[in-house]
């Protein structure tokens, strides 16, 4: 699966896909090719979500000096 494909999944497949990653993470058990794949996925996506909520803070901030 790619990234891409990956992000168009429903936001509840990414959801279940965490609970099973922390699950086996928990219990340290093995990841399969296909979980270690969406697990950096999700670690991409994590990411990619923190620092558009970043960027917004700091656009806000820029905005506000501006003013």
């Amino acid at each position: 699966m790619t990234y891409e494909e990956f992000l168009d999944m429903p936001t509840t497949f990414m959801d279940d896909m965490l609970k099973v990653v922390n699950i086996k993470n928990k219990y340290r058990l093995k990841f399969t090719e296909e979980e270690t794949e969406i697990n950096h996925h999700l670690l991409t996506y994590w990411e990619e979500m923190k620092l558009n909520e970043l960027r917004h803070k700091f656009e806000k901030c820029w905005e506000i000096e501006e003013n």
